[in-house]
């Protein structure tokens, strides 16, 4: 399930206010796709008046590196249990 913003703003102005959302998009996303057979899955798609931008995951180590990123941002973020999960779903898209 690919989630899509239409945004009115500049795209870099956007994503700083909108981070958090992004990154739990991201996480939601790598655990669904856990359960599937699917390495290379769409994230969300933003649509600017410039076009639209896709943010995709290709393969495990794609995977395992956003959601590093994920737990780093939960944690300078004191989301403790968000960043948990995140860890957690990295694990196990190392271990398959």
């Amino acid at each position: 399930m690919t989630k899509t913003y239409n945004v009115e703003q500049p795209l870099p102005e956007w994503l700083g206010d909108n981070a958090e959302t992004i990154f739990i998009d991201v996480l939601e996303s790598c655990e669904l796709h856990i359960t599937t057979e699917t390495d290379t899955f769409s994230i969300l798609k933003i649509r600017t008046i410039s076009g639209i931008t896709e943010f995709t995951v290709k393969g495990k180590d794609s995977a395992v590196s956003v959601l590093a990123k994920c737990e780093n941002f939960f944690v300078g973020c004191e989301k403790y249990e968000l960043a948990a999960r995140a860890r957690d779903c990295g694990k196990l898209w190392e271990s398959i």
